[in-house]
């Protein structure tokens, strides 16, 4: 027992934030780290690429990260330092690290109450709205959706725009958000929460431009709300997104467009 607990990394007296939706950010109990090395590029491409891997080994990381050179490791051991130095500036000579636990094979950014990572929790209140729609739990399901859309602070993984496996995470957490954001609208418009459906699209439309669902959301929530004038910017708006990728609209959004239409009957 004495044995294991000498092995056991002790236990910050802080909480580590670690964000990757927008800039990478890294807090410490609230306070923003402006840690030197935290500007390092390498520093920031590994603190992103554990976040979405949470547990990869050595010879993968250093293939992602250094691709150039025929042996990433020496680069990832220095940055793997610097990376430790950022997560827990105050840890001793000899002694475990918490955050990120290494061996001779592995990284591993390990989950615990100390450690909050806004995409892991997002993932999680996800999980949690899903489970309350397949128990027939909407109002459940409603609020583990607002805490999602209000967790998602802008584009995954912003810092390492182009590498693809940033991307495959980054498409993934975009539809799921996006997915999200269009339920959540449904239902608030369906329960004749405008003002929140509304927000909903609006928030589908900043993730993704070119989502005609989202438009059309938008400007049924304005109807809902006797707003054809809104209904109409809405569908207008839809109408220079799909505009600028030369593609016709659905079905769906030229009904809707015809409905609005000056002249039109109301629906």
């Amino acid at each position: 027992a004495k044995q294991l607990l000498t092995e056991l990394p002790a236990v910050p007296a802080y909480r580590v934030q670690i964000s990757v939706l927008g800039s990478l950010e890294v807090r410490r109990d609230g306070e923003a780290v402006e840690h030197a090395d935290l500007r390092r590029q390498r520093v920031r491409d590994l603190v992103c690429y554990l976040v979405a891997r949470r547990r990869a080994r050595r010879e993968e990381i250093a293939e992602e990260l250094w691709p150039e050179l025929d042996d990433g490791g020496r680069n990832l051991r220095t940055t793997l330092s610097y990376v430790q130095r950022v997560l827990q500036p105050d840890r001793a000579d000899g002694e475990r690290p918490y955050f990120l636990r290494t061996d001779a094979t592995w990284l591993e950014l390990v989950p615990s109450d100390r450690l909050v990572v806004d995409v892991w929790a997002v993932d999680t209140v996800l999980d949690d709205a899903e489970r309350a729609e397949d128990q027939g739990s909407p109002a459940a399901a409603l609020d583990a959706y607002r805490t999602a859309l209000h967790r998602w602070r802008g584009e995954p993984f912003a810092d390492v725009q182009y590498a693809a496996w940033a991307e495959t995470e980054r498409q993934r957490l975009r539809a799921r958000y996006m997915s999200s954001a269009l339920r959540a609208g449904e239902l608030w418009l369906a329960a004749g929460h405008n003002v929140e459906a509304r927000d909903a699209a609006e928030r589908a439309i900043q993730a993704d431009p070119w989502t005609e669902h989202a438009y059309r959301l938008l400007a049924r929530a304005h109807l809902a709300d006797d707003d054809r004038s809104g209904a109409r910017r809405a569908i207008e708006r839809c109408r220079a997104a799909l505009s600028e990728l030369d593609v016709e609209p659905e079905p769906a959004t030229t009904s809707l467009m015809t409905q609005l239409e000056p002249g039109a009957r109301k629906p």
